[in-house]
């Protein structure tokens, strides 16, 4: 007679995740900062995300932290190039678990405050500084990337 009833089986072990924290971190940060998204596809550890939901929300975290440095030097790289201030919004946690584990990684708003509404003059074309500085940007692997030029007020100002 066939049983439709599977043996007992023990829980697997998970040695990995029996480690602390501090030692798994210190694990996580030999993974190289340009493999994880949305710096790269992602493939090179798909195995590890999609293996248990530790995994993800733990790579997930890595790759927030890699992603906010990522961030906060090309502000400070793109203020040195071109003068102006550039504010990007820094990517929050994931609030819903239904999306994948990068989900939140992958929208980007970037604010360029400037300094008159005359950026490109008729005698200054050169959007050569402008294209190399969101360059970076455009190599990502992003759902959206808004980009929003904002010009100072002009109402305060006194028109002669």
């Amino acid at each position: 007679m066939w049983s439709t009833q599977l043996p007992f089986r023990p829980p697997r072990p998970r040695p990995f995740f029996d480690l602390p924290w501090d030692i798994r971190e210190q694990i996580y940060s030999y993974i190289e900062l340009d493999a994880l998204p949305p710096l790269s596809n992602g493939t090179e550890y798909a195995g590890f995300v999609l293996s248990c939901k530790l995994a993800a929300e733990e790579l997930s975290h890595v790759a927030t932290v890699n992603y906010r440095k990522y961030l906060h030097d090309f502000e400070r790289l793109s203020r040195e190039r071109l003068g102006y201030k550039i504010i990007v919004a820094q990517p929050e946690r994931a609030t819903t678990v239904k999306t994948h584990p990068f989900a939140h990684l992958t929208r980007l708003k970037v604010e360029v405050q400037l300094k008159s509404r005359a950026v490109f003059s008729d005698d200054r074309r050169d959007v050569t500084p402008w294209c190399d500085t969101f360059h970076p940007l455009f190599g990502l692997i992003l759902e959206s990337l808004q980009i929003h030029f904002v010009a100072p007020n002009l109402s305060s100002l006194k028109i002669i």
